[in-house]
């Protein structure tokens, strides 16, 4: 009877979520239009990324804290639990949308149950956020901030939690990452994250083919999508060979590899596990990593 009561909450929890995500697609796809900045000098703009985001995970065909909710449950349970007097204080650190700050608000059972600050360099996403927190009568922090050049000054968190955000780095600028990160933590503070973990699998021997297939799932899956967005399909399929053709993720190296990251950090790796998911052009292995502050 608990399983058949614990299966009804979760599709009703997906069906609420496809939901919202079927209302703020268009608006972070506009959003991204205006509010995307280059990514480099003279570069291109994110908004092939933040404006295609929503879309894509409509069509099930990118990755979001949704391929690690068991994990992340209880992790964050873990890191709340912990906390004695007050509100736990949760960073959300680099984000593509509110997919995080909704995992966030039910680990804790409700939003007022923890006090949650959103930071990314990219305005979209905190938009994304602050509207979530809106539909959901919720307060947030939340601010378009680069941590590296705009630390955050006299701010201490019990939590920092962010999903496949290290392998937008190279090896050198993770360890940037978990420095600052270290030094957000109040003490014990934890880290609770996914690291995508490269393998023989990366070197794939026909890249264009995997591209083609993908391009092919998002006109597939497009079409099963809200009539609201029926209008939006071509533009869907254009935007998943884009995503599929410019999205990298940086390879930190294998399992032992990251421990060892963290460790150089300064960070006691409590939990690790390896899980097999999906993936988005492919099957990929990621390491999901609950790590503490040391003192």
């Amino acid at each position: 009877m608990t399983e058949f009561f614990d299966e009804a909450r979760d599709r009703a929890r997906e069906d609420r979520l496809l939901s919202l995500l079927a209302e703020s697609a268009p608006l972070s796809a506009r959003d991204a239009s205006t509010l995307c900045w280059p990514e480099s000098p003279g570069g291109e703009s994110c908004a092939w990324y933040h404006g295609a985001w929503q879309y894509l995970r409509l069509c099930s065909l990118v990755s979001s804290p949704a391929w690690h909710r068991d994990f992340y449950d209880k992790a964050l349970r873990k890191g709340y639990e912990a906390v004695r007097g007050g509100a736990p204080r949760v960073l959300v650190s680099g984000a593509a949308d509110y997919s995080m700050l909704e995992q966030i608000w039910h680990s804790a059972g409700e939003p007022g149950a923890v006090d949650v600050t959103m930071i990314d360099r990219c305005p979209t996403p905190v938009q994304a956020c602050r509207w979530f927190a809106g539909r959901m009568a919720a307060d947030i922090k939340a601010g378009a901030v680069d941590l590296f050049t705009h630390p955050m000054q006299d701010a201490s968190f019990d939590v920092i939690a962010s999903d496949a955000f290290l392998t937008r780095f190279s090896s050198a600028q993770t360890a940037k990452v978990l420095e600052l990160w270290r030094a957000l933590l109040a003490a014990d503070g934890v880290v609770v994250t996914t690291v995508r973990l490269h393998g023989t699998d990366d070197l794939r021997a026909d890249p264009a083919g995997d591209i083609a297939d993908f391009v092919a799932r998002a006109c597939r899956n497009a079409q099963d999508l809200p009539k609201a967005l029926a209008a939006e399909q071509g533009w869907i399929v254009r935007a998943a060979e884009a995503y599929a053709r410019r999205m990298r993720s940086e390879d930190l190296g294998d399992e032992h590899a990251v421990m060892e990251a963290f460790a150089e950090g300064g960070f006691e790796v409590l939990t690790h596990e390896r899980a097999e998911v999906q993936g988005e052009l492919y099957p990929v292995s990621y390491l999901r990593v609950e790590a503490k502050r040391l003192r």
